[in-house]
């Protein structure tokens, strides 16, 4: 849903309409967060060095951070985004090396469980009170790190997506969904993907994950990659798009209904990027923006109003389109980002 309102007791905060929006600038010192009002309005953001250079943005139970890789720290962001956020947790103990958290999951008892790409005790969960535990995913992992990089929590079970890359980055292994029982915090089963590399964040619908699974950047023929979906009933993975199909390799990938988009890359040296639809069931292929000059689209989102929003980092601007019924687009106004390059929407 949008944001409408925030705030429960006096004086009532009204925040604007619009998605969350996390931004980086173009010399890439210093990231923004905020919200992108979707009526054309400019973007109120909030920038700061302290936020980092390598941002993400998560949202769980209703709650939005803003990861700062870079800083091996978490910024939960105010109801509204638009100012600073209003508090902040280190993802490494002092022992531990860069731990370069990718997302972050709240548990029914309100931890917050972070997904760890740089160490192998993966997943670090951080009480209500403050007090800390881990998880080691590193399991039969050839280099004893999985290479985390996204979970979701969905009732009492928490599904952690590896990479497995050895030797990083180059994905050969094959790669994972570790299930957890989030009670006992326990793995209690690994499940293989049908594709390799589920690189960003999984996105939830309908008690299913879709991963945007590219393999190799370098490669755009390989038949174990594409868009996948993992069943959290079934604990089965499909993978819908290979990426012979798709053209290149899946970045980033959007659902609503029975509509899906992905950004997706060319194998060359640039990583040059478009945009495809499709139907869930894999059907309806169909590239909605022509390749970009560079890897320049970064952001995608279904809004609740029937639009589809696509960043675009060097026109500084969210593209905006509307959703036919077969998951086609028409081309609507572009809203500003101001000078900053867009690289993460959320609801």
């Amino acid at each position: 849903m949008l944001l409408a309102s925030c705030g429960t007791s006096p004086p009532a905060q009204t925040c604007p309409s619009g998605v969350l929006i996390v931004t980086q600038s173009s010399d890439y010192s210093a990231s923004g967060v905020g919200v992108l009002p979707l009526d054309g309005s400019p973007a109120m953001l909030h920038f700061g060095s302290e936020l980092g250079s390598d941002p993400a943005l998560a949202t769980s139970a209703g709650r939005h951070f803003f990861v700062a890789r870079g800083l091996d720290t978490i910024f939960e962001l105010d109801a509204c985004a638009h100012s600073s956020p209003q508090s902040q947790f280190a993802t490494r103990n002092p022992s531990e090396p860069r731990t370069n958290p990718q997302d972050v999951a709240v548990a029914p008892d309100g931890s917050l469980w972070i997904a760890r790409l740089g160490v192998g005790l993966s997943i670090s969960i951080i009480a209500p009170d403050g007090s800390r535990s881990t998880i080691d995913l590193g399991g039969d992992d050839s280099d004893g790190n999985p290479d985390a990089t996204s979970i979701r929590i969905i009732g009492g079970t928490a599904f952690v997506a590896l990479e497995r890359l050895n030797p990083y980055p180059k994905s050969i292994q094959p790669s994972q969904i570790a299930v957890i029982d989030v009670a006992t915090r326990t793995v209690t089963s690994t499940v293989t993907l049908k594709g390799r590399n589920p690189f960003g964040l999984m996105v939830e619908a309908d008690n299913k994950l879709w991963l945007a699974s590219p393999g190799n950047f370098s490669s755009a023929t390989e038949p174990d990659a594409g868009i996948e979906v993992f069943d959290t009933v079934t604990r089965t993975s499909t993978l819908v798009l290979d990426e012979p199909t798709l053209g290149g390799s899946a970045d980033e990938v959007a659902i609503s209904g029975s509509c899906g988009a992905a950004i997706i890359a060319d194998a060359s040296t640039l990583n040059v990027t478009s945009l495809a639809t499709f139907r869930t069931d894999g059907t309806n292929l169909k590239q909605a923006l022509a390749p970009t000059p560079d890897f320049t689209l970064r952001g995608l989102l279904f809004t609740a109003d029937g639009r589809l929003l696509l960043g675009d980092r060097y026109a500084f601007v969210a593209h905006t389109f509307l959703v036919q019924a077969d998951c086609t687009l028409i081309a609507g106004p572009d809203l500003p980002v101001e000078a900053m390059p867009v690289l993460a929407f959320a609801r």
